[in-house]
């Protein structure tokens, strides 16, 4: 998770869609995972949305959350409603 909150940025698309590019290529050495954007700036947030929908195609769960407890509401939603297997 990267905690955002209270950080002011000046980042550019261009600079999205190179941290895109670098996101790919640590996907394919194995070394990066799903990751949770918390941020309380109407900016950052755009931009980290930017970020989340050009990182679509690759094989990595991007989620981008306004609160913290944005982020827990969504994750105990998906504890709860994942299937139960056979025991």
């Amino acid at each position: 998770m990267i905690d955002a909150r209270g950080v002011t940025t000046d980042i550019t698309a261009s600079q999205v869609r190179s941290l895109v590019a670098q996101t790919d290529a640590l996907l394919r050495q194995g070394r990066f995972g799903a990751l949770a954007i918390v941020t309380d700036s109407d900016f950052a947030f755009g931009m980290a949305r930017m970020y989340q929908i050009l990182a679509e195609p690759l094989p990595v769960q991007i989620g981008v959350f306004r609160t913290r407890m944005s982020l827990i509401a969504v994750q105990v939603r998906r504890r709860t409603t994942r299937p139960h297997s056979p025991a």
